[in-house]
């Protein structure tokens, strides 16, 4: 009997749930949040799925329930205590695979201090970008010439430019094979919007990515309706994808790249994983590096406007709130 632990049932968390609830690994489950109305709806949403192996699910308020050894961890907490619970989790159990969602931390100081802590415990870990996951991505990385530098586009209205762009850089950085990128924030408004979870902030306009052999990354979250649309081009080859409608175009050719929900993706990644094989996954060190870049041109360019957060202008360790 394997062991997983999931520490966060919220919107996410409970769908991390579905998606191990459909392992064909006999699984001892722990579900952790310390709001029972997270864990009741995430107890109703794993029941609408039939197991098709011997699954047993155990749910609780508190870390302190958890056991000793644990296989699988996902922390899919809101960014704000993930380094904390990180360090709780790691402090009691030996914790073989983890997998953490982003934005990764809040705080510069914490990445390399979960590195320590993820060094020390001897936890493999990976960072949560599925898009690596994804049949449009898998498609494009055959079909598409990546020798020549690439421009690739996301824009949509309000997509959540602050949390949702380090997807976008990690499939374009695993796409290209490049390793470093420089970030340019002038095409971002300079308003501070609030995001829809609380105590979080939001950014739109465009921010561009590039890096050093010449690709080139534009993130665009506009403030008015506009279609939501994927592009990659490289001068001779073109590429749309439709995400949610689930077909990808590649030089006029059309095929259906169906879409991957986390409900379908975690029991897969947890199967691969208890079986001793890589996940496809973002490892932690590599994302690392991408959050950080990310990070600090994200906060020199928030600590500029008016209103700003407090958090945000103090010079010794930022706190950004991006969830």
């Amino acid at each position: 009997m394997k062991t997983i632990a999931i520490i966060g049932a919220g919107q996410l968390g409970s769908r991390h749930l579905q998606g191990v609830h459909k392992s064909r690994h006999d699984l001892d489950i722990h579900v952790v949040d310390a709001s029972r109305d997270s864990l009741a709806t995430a107890e109703s949403r794993y029941n609408q799925i039939q197991p098709v192996a011997d699954h047993r699910v155990f749910f609780s308020d508190t870390i302190a329930s958890l056991p000793a050894e644990i296989d699988l961890a996902i922390i899919a907490s809101s960014s704000m205590p993930r380094y904390q619970i990180l360090k709780g989790l790691l402090s009691r159990c030996r914790v073989k695979t983890l997998i953490l969602e982003k934005f990764l931390f809040p705080r510069l100081s914490e990445y390399q201090a979960a590195s320590e802590l993820l060094a020390r415990s001897s936890t493999e870990a990976f960072v949560n970008c599925p898009r690596r996951l994804y049949p449009s991505f898998s498609l494009i990385a055959e079909r598409f010439d990546f020798s020549r530098p690439v421009v690739m586009r996301k824009s949509g209205r309000e997509w959540g430019l602050c949390c949702n762009s380090i997807h976008y850089i990690d499939i374009f950085m695993k796409l290209t094979g490049e390793r470093e990128f420089s970030v340019d924030t002038t095409g971002v408004f300079p308003e501070i919007e609030e995001s829809k979870r609380p105590g979080y902030m939001e950014l739109n306009g465009t921010l561009r990515i590039f890096t050093p052999r010449g690709d080139r990354l534009e993130l665009v979250s506009e403030v008015f309706d506009c279609p939501s649309e994927l592009t990659l081009d490289n001068g001779r080859d073109r590429v749309v994808v439709d995400e949610a409608g689930g077909t990808t175009e590649c030089n006029g050719d059309v095929f259906e790249t169906p879409v991957l929900f986390q409900s379908d993706l975690s029991g897969t990644v947890a199967d691969t994983v208890l079986e001793g094989k890589n996940p496809g996954l973002t490892r932690y060190e590599e994302s690392r590096r991408y959050h950080e870049i990310l990070f600090k041109a994200i906060v020199d360019f928030v600590r500029r406007l008016p209103g700003a957060p407090e958090s945000v202008k103090q010079d010794c360790d930022p706190l950004l709130p991006i969830t």
